[in-house]
């Protein structure tokens, strides 16, 4: 299954060897558009906004659980599942995020 991720899991970031560690093999990057983006501190998050788009990775992995530990699926982050130009992904989010809007949707 695929998965979109804007935030700490992708390349070069700091939770990417969770990625790693799910098996997730990058397919490619991607704009995401309907979802916007607030800025939480450590990390970002990912909220539904018809008025903007963010960027991200996608990931082919085995199964979620690793992720959904990381990103405290269902109580924390809610995810859903996405049309991206890589087909469908599923992509953490929270519904209305307390944080600072993200320019451009690029955390």
């Amino acid at each position: 299954m695929k998965v979109f991720v804007y935030g700490t899991l992708k390349r070069d970031n700091t939770n990417y060897r969770l990625m790693e560690e799910a098996a997730g093999q990058f397919i490619g990057t991607t704009t995401l558009a309907g979802w916007g983006m607030k800025d939480l501190g450590d990390f970002p998050a990912a909220y539904p906004n018809d008025r903007e788009s963010i960027m991200g990775e996608i990931f082919e992995v085995a199964d979620l659980d690793v992720l959904d530990q990381l990103e405290g699926y269902p109580d924390h982050f809610d995810r859903t599942e996405v049309k991206t130009i890589h087909g469908d992904a599923w992509i953490y989010y929270q519904e209305d995020p307390q944080g600072d809007p993200v320019p451009l949707g690029f955390w």
